[in-house]
């Protein structure tokens, strides 16, 4: 009787384990859903997440939700662009755009000061590099080197400090393209 006993709460135990594990199997996976997430779950929702690079130097990593409505389905690329910190650091953020031909154009415009790029990560503190109002009037590529053609706006930087942050940010930014060796500025 008492080996009856045993057999049976050792049954018992591998049924509870075999069932957390099951449990805990379909939540690694993703099979089941949480019907009400808690807190730490909503941390998850956060439109930023703070990686780190490989210097060690703290980055931004955008995270874009798209809209539930019924629209044509925008091709969205990762992209590196640089902002300014508070402190006048300039700052790489990895964030989404909506695809283009002439994708180096588009992340410059996601720099500038006012930009969609900006509006979605003032939050974080950052701002844009190039200031507002500025155009990319063009841009052309030849054997790694990039010219960029500005309007006049470009030189609307209120310090030394942050006109050398915001050509320091442009040639990142530019360089992060394999076709990209070099960077050339025109006004």
């Amino acid at each position: 009787m008492a080996h009856q006993k045993k057999v049976f709460l050792i049954l018992i135990v591998l049924i509870a384990v075999c069932l957390t594990a099951c449990g805990t199997l379909d939540m690694m996976v993703g099979l089941k859903e949480k019907a009400n997430p808690d807190i730490s779950d909503l941390a998850e929702l956060s439109e930023f997440e703070i990686v780190e690079d490989a210097v060690g130097e703290e980055a931004y990593e955008e995270v874009i939700e798209t809209a539930a409505e019924p629209q044509e389905e925008v091709k969205m690329t990762n992209i590196m662009a640089y902002f300014e910190d508070e402190y006048g650091f300039v700052v790489p953020v990895n964030t989404k755009i909506p695809w283009e031909e002439g994708i180096a154009k588009a992340t410059l415009r996601s720099m500038i000061a006012g930009s969609e790029t900006e509006k979605r990560i003032a939050q974080s503190g950052l701002h844009g590099v190039i200031p507002e109002g500025t155009e990319i009037r063009g841009i052309s590529i030849k054997d790694g080197l990039c010219r960029v053609d500005f309007s006049k706006n470009i030189l609307n930087t209120s310090s030394l400090e942050q006109e050398e942050n915001m050509i320091s940010a442009i040639t990142y930014a530019l360089t992060e393209f394999p076709t990209i060796d070099r960077v050339e500025l025109l006004v």
